[in-house]
């Protein structure tokens, strides 16, 4: 039961550090990349959801091998899961914005 609630809390708490991430990624690809005005879905909108699943899928895979491994440590495990949805993120702005 330890081990579900060690991945539960990673999961919340990286759910709402990404999900910041993900909104001011938003309104960074607005800030170099004005919306087309035939869009109805901000920028926002988009890299929030997308910070927000890949914040589920990573927090679940990181928490659940720290966990499995012993090493279960609330602080790192949240670290490293924002590092690689931010990283992630990078990619996908980086991407978006060349195009």
């Amino acid at each position: 039961m330890n081990h579900f609630l060690f991945v539960l809390k990673t999961a919340g708490v990286s759910l709402f550090t990404c999900s910041i991430c993900g909104i001011l990624g938003g309104i960074a690809w607005d800030i170099m990349k004005p919306p087309h005005p035939h869009v109805p879905i901000p920028n926002w909108i988009i890299t929030l959801v997308l910070t927000a699943c890949t914040s589920l899928v990573v927090s679940i895979i990181v928490g659940s091998a720290l966990s499995f491994l012993g090493k279960a440590n609330l602080p790192k495990a949240i670290l490293y899961t924002n590092l690689i949805v931010v990283i992630f993120l990078i990619i996908f702005l980086t991407y978006v914005i060349t195009v």
